[in-house]
């Protein structure tokens, strides 16, 4: 375990960055006390059996730092001005407001149906009963209504201006039922929710602004990619794998698929980036595009699939890993995946450090490091197989189709299951359920979303120009999209399915550092294997 951690130290310095600042981070915004006493003393630990120097060591001691301050900055959050003008932390007031997130307005849209509807708003003005005179302060608050208020707040739209009356109250606490809700708005920077009693005023926006054409363009396409779909169950999940609108998601689907341990594949992330890069890359490989111009060419495709689908931290974690990548081989230096990953995760974390709040974000990162730690004892399994396999001549390799497709299904098993290895102690903290059969519904769940992926830029293409070969995708959606929901649906229903109590922070702690532990161990062993093979040689010999 000693040559990993060494060798992740020279291999990928930005993890170790990453993980140092990380710890800081967590340190400032944990509750608990002497968190960051004993973060501070196993970073040094880990450091001091690595054999760092003293220059890593102080370099280790710094990050930790700067993570801790700037943790606590965001989490302190003195910019939310509006804050200090509150004379309670619950409190009634009036406030003037501009919509910066609003519902889809789309007819095609609307008519679906959305299963959570959300308006978020940025504070411009506050008056409070202790003064009857305006200041201006900032914030951003999530808009709730009365029963009065309910369709004038659906009438709102992207940028509307208004002036209102209501409470500001608390999320959920920690402890309670939903109280995750309550970090993942600290990420998104929004510390109260308002009640809206009255809405005295709306005034609709003077101009055009960036975040309303990139909803209008969502909304166009989203309409475009379910034109012709005749379940409108298969459109909604469409507009999630294809567009990320996660609002339109049914909630008893979503059981469903949570509880088959499934439900990872509408959170888009590393995942659907992939699949986005392979069909990329086909599609300029068709234009007859050169290796470094498909590499050079993809970047701004990957952009531009970042801000389609939300600009989501998993999102973001994923297009930074593969642009680094590009940049690497595009320099002629052997890119490391777990470098990358440290990269991105370390820039994340200046730009937001809340981000080590976000559930997506800590799933998807999990999993990534567990397939990346993980990964080369599948390739020494894969040599195995691939080098029996070579050994047959060419000209019978046709006959030993099954075996090859044998050797194919034993890798795809293998990474699902080191997949799920990583993601269940946080399954098991946020939905106390684990399915043991989730690795195998798993493997051909990955072939009907790639198919859905693959179709859904064709499929948008035709229903703006050709409505005949739109009603043939069309079609071929509706047959492909049932096949998700059976897969989730014996996973649900399957056995092996359990339901039980869920893990606490120090379970969840503890199972994935008894993981770490155990890759790093595995990975350890690669190192050990040459030298127990290595032949004595003549200089050896007495």
């Amino acid at each position: 375990m000693r040559q990993a951690i060494r060798e992740i130290h020279s291999t990928a310095p930005a993890f170790w960055w990453f993980l140092c600042q990380a710890a800081g981070v967590v340190a400032a915004v944990c509750p608990v006390r002497m968190t960051w006493l004993l973060l501070a003393v196993a970073l040094l630990g880990i450091s001091a059996a690595a054999g760092c120097s003293r220059p890593q060591l102080l370099q280790t001691i710094l990050l930790f730092t700067a993570g801790h301050c700037w943790g606590w900055l965001f989490d302190w959050s003195p910019w939310q001005t509006y804050r200090w003008q509150l004379p309670r932390e619950e409190c009634a007031g009036v406030v003037r407001l501009r919509i910066v997130k609003a519902p889809v307005r789309h007819p095609a849209l609307t008519a679906l149906g959305q299963e959570q509807e959300s308006w978020q708003a940025e504070i411009l003005a506050l008056r409070t009963h202790q003064g009857q005179e305006w200041c201006q302060v900032r914030g951003k608050v999530i808009l709730r209504s009365s029963r009065a208020c309910r369709e004038l707040l659906r009438r709102l739209r992207l940028g509307d201006c208004l002036q209102a009356s209501g409470d500001f109250l608390l999320p959920p606490p920690a402890g309670g039922p939903g109280g995750y809700y309550r970090s993942y708005l600290k990420t998104a920077g929004i510390r109260h929710l308002f009640l809206l009693r009255e809405i005295q005023s709306v005034q609709p926006p003077a101009g055009a602004s960036w975040d309303s054409f990139w909803q209008d363009c969502r909304e166009r396409l989203g309409a475009a990619l379910i034109s012709g779909l005749q379940d409108q169950d298969n459109a909604r999940m469409l507009l999630v794998l294809g567009l990320g609108l996660t609002d339109f998601l049914p909630r008893d689907l979503r059981t469903e698929f949570v509880r088959s341990g499934t439900v990872h594949i509408f959170a888009i992330s590393g995942l659907h980036v992939g699949m986005a890069v392979i069909i990329c890359q086909a599609v300029l490989l068709s234009f007859g595009c050169r290796l470094r111009r498909r590499w050079l060419l993809l970047q701004p495709l990957l952009l531009l699939y970042f801000l389609l689908t939300g600009g989501n931290p998993s999102v973001m974690r994923a297009v930074g890993m593969v642009m680094f990548w590009h940049y690497a081989n595009w320099r002629y230096r052997p890119p490391s995946p777990l470098h990358c990953l440290g990269l991105i995760g370390f820039l994340a974390l200046w730009l937001n450090p809340l981000y080590i709040l976000h559930t997506g974000f800590i799933y998807s990162y999990l999993i990534v490091v567990t397939l990346i730690l993980g990964w080369p004892a599948i390739a020494a399994i894969q040599a195995v197989l691939n080098e029996k396999y070579h050994w047959i001549p060419r000209k019978y390799w046709r006959r030993r189709f099954l075996p090859l497709l044998g050797s194919k299904v034993l890798i795809a098993f293998l990474g699902s299951s080191l997949a799920w290895l990583g993601s269940a102690g946080i399954s098991l903290r946020l939905n106390g359920q684990i399915c043991f059969l989730s690795p195998v519904v798993n493997m051909p769940l990955w072939f009907i979303v790639f198919a859905v992926l693959a179709l859904s830029p064709p499929k948008i293409i035709l229903g703006l120009l050709w409505p005949a070969g739109n009603d043939c995708l069309a079609r071929l959606l509706d047959f492909l999209m049932p096949g998700m929901q059976m897969l989730a649906a014996t996973g649900a229903n399957a056995k092996l399915t359990c339901t039980g109590v869920p893990f606490t922070n120090l379970e969840t702690i503890l199972y994935h550092l008894a993981l770490a532990v155990f890759l790093l161990v595995a990975l350890g062993q690669k190192h050990l294997r040459p030298t127990a093979d290595q032949p004595t040689t003549a200089e050896d010999t007495p």
